[in-house]
């Protein structure tokens, strides 16, 4: 009989919150698809999104970006809520 571990309780991923980040117009080649989930601690905020996405898509690393959340202009230190959506694209 093969026993798995119980596994722990981890008190931030319980409280983590979920977000789309679409990326459009020349971010879609970038990123190599069109839209992507995070999840990231409770009280994330945009900043901590875009650390996250650098981190793991090193193409990004330098990249500007123009942020909006659910459609409207945001700024880095924004807070995010379950379900937001995230919408990037390159700088007018």
């Amino acid at each position: 009989m093969v026993e798995y571990p119980v596994p722990r309780h981890d008190p931030l991923m319980a409280r983590a919150l979920r977000v789309e980040v679409t990326f459009l117009g020349a971010l879609q080649q970038i990123a190599g698809r069109g839209t992507m989930w995070l999840e990231l601690p409770q009280f994330g905020t945009v900043a901590r999104v875009l650390a996250l996405l650098r981190e793991r898509q090193p193409q990004f690393q330098g990249v500007e970006m123009t942020c909006l959340v659910n459609g409207v202009p945001s700024k880095p230190d924004q807070q995010l809520s379950a379900g937001d959506g995230l919408f990037l694209m390159l700088p007018e």
